[in-house]
């Protein structure tokens, strides 16, 4: 058997999944994923980041709809949550609006793996709390315990 060489869905693509109500995946519906794995054919699987409002820390991004010549949304100014991962099925995807730059595709990779523990390069995002993050506190030696 031949492998397919065209992926219709490859990392970085920014794309729209269609759950019914009841899913617990519901939420998932009408908000831009990005896709942060390559496609899984057997599984049918992809690995996809959630966005959101900027109430959340996150990495900024625009999601421009070139079709509907509009923001997602009606928002010009949206975030990727790299620390909210999901698999989904490419069966429930039912559009795609691109792929996200890849000046932020590499932030969102960099970011997903301090939040994986695979590196300890500090996001952006959460630099104004490194001291918190990275802070390591000692109990020092009381006189009582020395001999």
């Amino acid at each position: 058997m031949m492998r397919h060489s065209n992926y219709v869905f490859t990392k970085g693509s920014i794309v729209f999944v269609k759950y019914p109500p009841s899913s617990p995946n519901a939420f998932l519906n009408g908000r831009p994923l990005i896709v942060v794995s390559n496609p899984t054919h057997i599984l049918r699987t992809l690995v996809v980041c959630t966005t959101g409002t900027q109430d959340k820390p996150g990495i900024e991004a625009s999601f421009w709809n070139h079709f509907d010549n509009c923001y997602v949304g009606d928002a010009e100014v949206s975030n990727i949550y790299p620390y909210s991962m999901l698999t989904i099925y490419t069966d429930k995807i039912v559009s795609s609006i691109g792929q996200l730059d890849p000046f932020i595709m590499r932030e969102v990779d960099q970011a997903i793996d301090f939040h994986l523990g695979k590196s300890d390069i500090i996001p952006k995002y959460l630099s104004e709390q490194s001291e918190y993050i990275c802070a390591v506190s000692h109990n020092n030696v009381q006189d009582k315990y020395i001999t």
